[in-house]
């Protein structure tokens, strides 16, 4: 007798995953921040991606904030800062960057880049409008960025089999195919990932692969903890945690388990 299935996976992170780096080229044609931007609701309009922008802080208070556009047909994107190439000196100190839904005084992500190889943010599978904010990491100190420039990226990427948010909950989980590698990131310490697939037909078992992506320029600190339930119950049938340096965590599940 066929047997027909609706299971549900959470992906759960313990800690943040690890930052990518890549090296920046300048823009010739210069997209250049414009002043004032100290405010959401002066934020420059980033209409190109895939290209520079740039800006600088004209003293310790100076705020630059930016507002981009996700639509549908982009599976994901990344924000990458970096010291521009037309600076004399190396910076001393260096910025803070925010990532805002539009919605939200709640921040995606915030990091700061004081010099070195340009950051890089996670992939970030959401869609709609964004804001950034770039300030001073010291606003103190003598030291802080002030008329240095920075370089801005809104990098897009499109592909088949990369997670959707929001998929925090079983009612928003991704459907996903069997036999076909998915993609996803935690974005922050509370994130979580739901998927929801489907096992059809006369099936001795199924397995679940779950591993750190090739993209990762890290190893992370902590891992994930993956769990899988049958569609309808709490009730957990197998659970798993890939720490880091382990390549791959399969779990099996026999037909007649379930």
């Amino acid at each position: 007798m066929k047997k027909v299935l609706s299971l549900l996976m959470a992906f759960i992170m313990v800690l943040s995953a690890v930052q990518c780096l890549s090296v920046m080229s300048f823009a010739a044609d210069g997209n250049y921040e414009s002043e004032p931007n100290n405010s959401k609701y002066y934020a420059n309009t980033i209409e190109s991606f895939d290209t520079d922008y740039i800006g600088s802080l004209d003293n310790r208070n100076d705020v630059d904030w930016y507002r981009f556009t996700i639509t549908d047909d982009v599976d994901y994107f990344n924000v990458v800062f970096g010291e521009s190439e037309h600076n004399e000196n190396y910076i001393n100190d260096g910025w803070d960057i925010s990532i805002y839904r539009s919605a939200s005084d709640d921040a995606l992500k915030v990091t700061t880049f004081d010099g070195g190889y340009p950051y890089e943010s996670p992939n970030l599978p959401y869609k709609g409008t964004f804001y950034i904010k770039v300030e001073a990491n010291n606003k103190t100190d003598d030291d802080a960025p002030i008329d240095y420039y920075y370089d801005l990226e809104i990098v897009t990427n499109v592909g088949d089999e990369w997670e959707n948010e929001i998929n925090d909950n079983k009612s928003q989980a991704n459907l996903i195919d069997n036999n076909a590698v998915y993609s996803g990131v935690t974005t922050n310490r509370n994130d979580v990932d739901w998927y929801k697939f489907k096992i059809t037909g006369d099936v001795d078992y199924f397995t679940v692969v779950f591993g750190t992506n090739e993209h990762n320029e890290n190893y992370t600190n902590n891992g994930w903890n993956i769990s899988i339930y049958r569609s309808g119950t709490d009730t957990v049938l197998k659970s798993g945690t890939l720490m880091h340096r382990e390549a791959l965590q399969k779990i099996f599940l026999p037909s007649d388990s379930i």
